[in-house]
């Protein structure tokens, strides 16, 4: 049985499941979707050396590249069917202990706990107070669970026990960063602003847009937007879905740092979304390089779901200043890890949520 870093054996009731969970069909969209460059190719052979962590300089502030490869099934994988749990999950997030995911269709959050056990869900159907249409992202801080509901046009509040607090319009994007009960930062339809500060009866602009900075097309920036820690202080993170690079921001809504992806990953993902432009005759938002993206509870970890085949999931060390690209070449479940939706690492462990089914790998990173 697979023991965590503190000696805690998590998945208890995971292991009976597992061999259900490696039936599931989850659509890979990547492999039919990704045709790399020659170069990307080649500079993906150079930065996946052999000897598994191969250091690259990128960005301007010196963050390096490394890598590390997914385990066998045998000795890092507990998959688990969730068909009768969750229908169709958009979100993940760890929060003190508990999996919170976001699911649409079924108009509710479930929460699990870390054995993949269900704990309780939040929200229930309707249109009144405490109710859910369609909630899309989810966010935690202090007790308070708030929930971007874009069927209703709100952020709804509970507790973590799913108590109704409150609800403020959504009357900008559904990413967002939790700051206490009924006051977000969130994604702002105004491409000339980093977000917008929404709370009762009042909207604040956050930050302004660097000028030259690729406009995202349609009436929402597909941007993720988190709250995060680096050293001592609380951040915001901005990953725009157009470039992948990952912003640093203060809370006055400041651009502290940039940092980019590696070239070769960069040059495929690109690549992926020229593509999927020529086929629809151009009419494609530029969304095609980030599907999702969470932060570990500690705020560190900054776990990102990637359109790419060759380094899927990549997670930015924040305060280790590198971004590590987890290979999963050859691995007999890469499929569901390149149609992750969304993933979160945190003390050795990788979850990923594809489909209807949450897995969870053993993940040790370089030192």
């Amino acid at each position: 049985m697979l023991s965590s870093p503190g000696g805690r054996t998590p998945f208890a009731g995971v292991a009976r499941r597992a061999v259900a969970g490696l039936h599931m069909a989850s659509p890979n969209l990547q492999l039919a979707l990704v045709s790399r460059r020659i170069l990307a190719l080649i500079g993906v052979l150079g930065l996946f050396g052999s000897t598994g962590c191969a250091p690259d300089e990128v960005g301007e502030d010196a963050v390096r590249a490394e890598t590390v490869r997914l385990g066998d099934l045998r000795d890092a994988l507990y998959a688990t069917l969730f068909d009768s749990v969750l229908t169709s999950p958009n979100d993940l997030l760890l929060s003190d202990g508990r999996l919170y995911v976001t699911d649409p269709d079924a108009s509710n959050v479930t929460v699990l706990d870390l054995d993949l056990d269900l704990v309780r869900r939040i929200g229930r159907r309707g249109e009144g107070p405490g109710e859910l249409t369609v909630p899309t992202t989810t966010r935690v801080v202090g007790g308070i669970v708030s929930v971007a509901d874009v069927g209703n046009g709100r952020f709804e509040f509970f507790d973590t026990a799913g108590v109704p607090l409150g609800s403020v319009p959504l009357r900008t994007g559904d990413e967002h960063v939790q700051l206490g009960l009924e006051r977000v930062i969130a994604i702002d339809r105004d491409p000339g602003r980093m977000g917008t500060i929404v709370e009762a009866g009042a909207t604040h602009p956050f930050g302004a847009r660097e000028t030259g900075h690729p406009i995202t097309q349609g009436p929402v920036p597909m941007h993720q937007l988190h709250r995060a820690r680096l050293g001592a202080d609380s951040i915001v993170v901005r990953i725009p879905a157009t470039s992948g690079a990952l912003q640093v921001l203060n809370f006055d809504g400041e651009v502290l740092e940039t940092r980019t992806l590696p070239e070769p990953i960069q040059a495929e993902l690109q690549d992926n979304q020229e593509r999927l432009q020529a086929m629809f005759g151009g009419a494609v938002m530029a969304s095609s390089m980030v599907k999702g993206a969470a932060v570990s509870p500690g705020g560190t970890f900054v776990t990102v779901a990637s359109m790419s085949d060759t380094a899927p999931i990549l997670i930015h060390d924040l305060d280790g200043r590198r971004i590590i690209l987890v290979d999963v070449s050859g691995h007999m479940q890469a499929g569901k890890v390149q149609s992750a939706r969304v993933a979160v690492y945190d003390e050795g462990l990788l979850y990923v949520l594809a489909g209807a089914s949450l897995f969870v790998f053993e993940l040790t990173l370089p030192e």
